[in-house]
């Protein structure tokens, strides 16, 4: 369903996709150019697949979901999503063998090189880049950013692929900030990014719940 600022959303709702299995765990987000794009699970028989369908302005939903994983992969669940463009998207996910739990990732790249239109960034001085630790990160954990432009005071934000600000934190030592876990216990599993206020330089992050 997408709601307008000042109307009643409209139409009321849209079916992407409806089957006798289960769909769940869905995750959205919206890419810079006001694109949605929704990875859920899907499950059945065979087990469980991970699915993505993107809708784009002018255009509509995709006609067919893509399914992302292969069959005969071990058991996986919980999907995250981010995007940058309706073609430049990354959705994670894990997979279980019946011994540990790995995190996968699939990208899709389909825009070309100048798909925001800007010029390519100089590569940042291992001196001056940010570093965060752990990786991934569980929701309710600590999460902790170090680099040198981190000093006494400062802010460092922690935005969604979207470039929105879900949390933020102030450096209490040089050097080093922190996110508690009642910051991370909210966020929804998918790819996040640490930067200092008012900087260009950002470190990615992908949580899991």
């Amino acid at each position: 369903q997408r709601r307008s600022r000042f109307a009643a959303p409209s139409p009321r709702d849209t079916v992407i996709e409806a089957a006798g299995d289960a769909l769940q765990s869905p995750d959205l987000t919206v890419d810079l150019r006001h694109g949605v794009h929704v990875a859920y699970e899907r499950s059945s028989l065979l087990g469980v697949e991970v699915r993505y369908l993107r809708w784009r302005p002018g255009e509509g939903w995709d006609r067919f979901p893509t399914r992302v994983t292969e069959p005969g992969d071990e058991r996986t669940a919980r999907p995250g999503i981010g995007a940058i463009t309706h073609g430049s998207i990354d959705v994670v996910y894990t997979s279980f063998d019946g011994a540990e739990i790995t995190l996968r990732t699939r990208s899709r790249r389909t825009d070309g090189e100048e798909a925001l239109d800007a010029p390519p960034q100089p590569a940042v001085p291992p001196s001056t880049a940010l570093a965060v630790r752990p990786l991934p990160v569980r929701t309710g954990r600590m999460l902790e950013a170090r680099g040198p432009e981190l000093t006494p005071g400062s802010r460092v934000d922690l935005i969604d692929a979207s470039g929105r600000r879900v949390a933020e934190t102030v450096c209490e030592q040089t050097g080093v900030a922190r996110f508690g876990p009642s910051a991370t216990q909210r966020l929804t599993p998918g790819i996040y990014f640490v930067r200092r206020a008012g900087t260009d330089r950002a470190a990615r992050v992908v949580v899991l719940r």
